[in-house]
């Protein structure tokens, strides 16, 4: 898209901020994942928990890796910056549905079968099973939580769900939320 996802405005400030401000009414902690090169560029204001080298270029699982090497003993609820439609109503609804005794829950994708890694809750026993199979170069995220049988979360509103990836559906979900403000 030509700029860092993470600092597009969708809600009248970059997309990380309004993510890390939506998440804070549901979690003791708050931080936002990113590189080396996007540390500087962040606000001192908001807390960071920056990819540790040994699990860099691993996609997805490069945040979570290095946010549960962080803080081992917690539990994470992660929300990629790609999905300016999640609301915090929408987030509620999805922690408040994952069952009791479950390792991960994800939201779920049911026209691709395929969970959303990204849009998801991960215990601590969740995070001592990925850094361990991150031990044998394993690092798919999708493929731990189809292996735990993650709780999948159909979310209420598919649209929550999508993730904006090229110039066009960014200038829809302008209009979108320009006409909502």
């Amino acid at each position: 898209m030509g700029e860092d996802k993470c600092f597009l405005n969708y809600h009248g400030k970059a997309q990380c901020y309004h993510v890390y401000e939506m998440l804070q009414q549901f979690c003791e902690e708050t931080f936002i994942s990113c590189n080396a090169d996007q540390s500087g560029s962040i606000d001192k204001e908001f807390k960071t928990v920056e990819d540790i080298d040994a699990f860099a270029d691993k996609g997805p699982a490069t945040g979570v890796l290095s946010a549960f090497s962080t803080h081992p003993q917690k539990d994470l609820l992660i929300i990629a910056c790609d999905y300016p439609l999640l609301t915090q109503d929408e987030i509620r609804n999805f922690l408040e549905n994952i069952p009791p005794g479950s390792i991960a829950a994800a939201f779920y994708d049911e026209q691709t079968q395929s969970y959303q890694p990204v849009l998801a809750w991960y215990s601590c026993e969740a995070g001592i099973h990925l850094l361990k199979s991150s031990e044998n170069e394993q690092f798919s995220l999708k493929r731990f939580l189809e292996s735990v049988n993650a709780y999948k979360y159909i979310p209420l509103n598919p649209l929550s769900m999508k993730s904006i990836d090229t110039e066009d559906e960014r200038e829809r979900v302008m209009q979108l939320t320009n006409n909502n403000h």
